[in-house]
């Protein structure tokens, strides 16, 4: 007697949904997004559904989202800005979000086409893409509206902009559905351009951090979330940023912790210390930097410490430098002097000097976290580990800075080799001497 044949078990996505819930309680977790924590251990940034639909709907009153919108946004999706204000702010709105491969500045062309090609309302950048606002605006017709936010209050709260009567470039903005207090050292708030920490509160906050109560109670005071930044805010309620309250470095919108990198570099046999630090940068806000201690007998090659950051490190988080210093300045407890470490080390690109030639290698060593030695004309982004969108961003804005020009959009595009670089400086040098 032959066996009965099994009927065949449906594949997952055929099983019948369960019912969805009539109701959501509204503190329950929507989500558990991780940002980067001051150890190697990542913090779970937990958003309730009351703060997430707090938060959607001021972006979709603000902005004015609606059924027309698509949003062409090519951010990461585990940042807040690639996932809140890509599918499911579009959710939200009944719109479309639209994602093409990954920016690549050699090919912004390709990627602006798309806003052309999917008939693109909204294009989300973070700050180091749209640094040069008033020249981006005049060139593509657009006004380019500053979110600031946090992973803790799900993605924006301070708003310069859409209109021109709720924007001042340059800076944070105004709070639009939230609360701002500028708090002294002693706790006390401060009047008008007197700088403090950035406090904020309102519906769309975190309720707290994963399974980490001492970070949450740090965090949160009163309801207030203590954001690190330290700001001015003027007569009008615009809110500047003037640096950061701890030594949390945020490049290019993204936060970097220095342990986090002071760990990666201290597996590096031969290092005995590493410290890493933030230096003011004009298109990214400030560029990673980190210096190490070799121990005695040990020799160290920055191209080799850049590299094993980069095995280890998400790329942003790679330093842009890594200085070999053998007696660095130390404060009266024996700790390395930061403060001291960054005057010693901070070099202007603009201090490079030579022909032409050389001072465009010197910056792209310096821009893109390479040793001079190991570039030349010929190098190109698709050989050098640390020249990427961002970086290439930077580079750009140091040949502007040093040669005192003001690139095209097809000219950054056309820079693939440092050589290209050179002979577009060249002619743009050339033609106005």
């Amino acid at each position: 007697m032959r066996p009965k044949k099994r009927a065949p078990t449906p594949p997952w996505w055929a099983a019948p949904s369960p019912p969805l819930p009539e109701e959501i309680e509204p503190e329950l977790d929507a989500y558990v997004l991780f940002t980067s924590g001051s150890t190697s251990a990542p913090k779970g940034v937990c958003v309730g559904h009351r703060a997430l639909f707090a938060h959607l709907g001021t972006m979709v009153r603000h902005l004015g989202y609606d059924e027309h919108t698509r949003l062409l946004n090519g951010l990461p999706i585990h940042h807040a800005d690639g996932l809140i204000h890509g599918a499911v702010c579009a959710m939200a709105c009944g719109g479309v979000v639209i994602r093409p491969e990954q920016l690549d500045i050699q090919h912004l062309e390709g990627f602006l086409d798309a806003a052309y090609t999917h008939r693109a309302t909204h294009l989300i950048a973070v700050p180091a893409v749209l640094a040069l606002v008033e020249r981006f605006e005049a060139r593509f017709g657009v006004r380019v509206v500053n979110v600031y936010g946090l992973t803790e209050t799900v993605m924006g709260g301070l708003f310069s902009g859409p209109d021109e009567a709720s924007r001042r470039v340059g800076s944070l903005g105004r709070p639009v559905d939230c609360e701002v207090r500028v708090v002294g050292e002693d706790g006390v708030e401060v009047g008008a351009d007197e700088v403090g920490e950035l406090w904020l509160r309102g519906p769309g906050m975190f309720s707290g951090y994963l399974d980490d109560l001492e970070a949450s109670a740090a965090a949160l005071e009163g309801g207030w979330l203590r954001t690190g930044d330290l700001v001015r805010r003027d007569a009008d309620g615009f809110v500047w940023l003037v640096g950061r309250a701890s030594a949390l470095i945020v490049t290019g919108g993204v936060n970097v912790h220095p342990e986090e990198v002071d760990e990666v570099l201290r597996g590096v046999p031969g290092v005995l210390e590493a410290v890493t630090f933030g230096v003011d940068d004009e298109v990214f806000g400030e560029r990673v930097v980190s210096a190490v201690v070799p121990q005695p007998d040990a020799v160290l090659v920055e191209d080799a410490l850049l590299a094993h950051c980069r095995d280890h490190l998400e790329r942003e988080k790679v330093p842009s430098r890594v200085h070999v210093v053998l007696a660095p300045p130390r404060g009266a407890s024996g700790k390395i002097s930061v403060p001291d470490l960054r005057s010693a080390l901070d070099v202007p690109a603009t201090d490079a000097e030579g022909d032409l030639p050389s001072v465009v290698l010197e910056l792209a060593a310096r821009c893109f976290g390479a040793a001079r030695g190991a570039l030349s004309p010929t190098s190109s982004h698709q050989e050098v580990p640390g020249w990427d969108s961002l970086t290439h961003l930077d580079f750009v804005g140091a040949l502007e800075a040093r040669f005192d020009v003001a690139l095209t959009a097809v000219e950054v595009m056309r820079i693939e080799r440092i050589q290209d670089a050179i002979e577009v400086v060249s002619s743009r040098v050339g033609a106005a001497s």
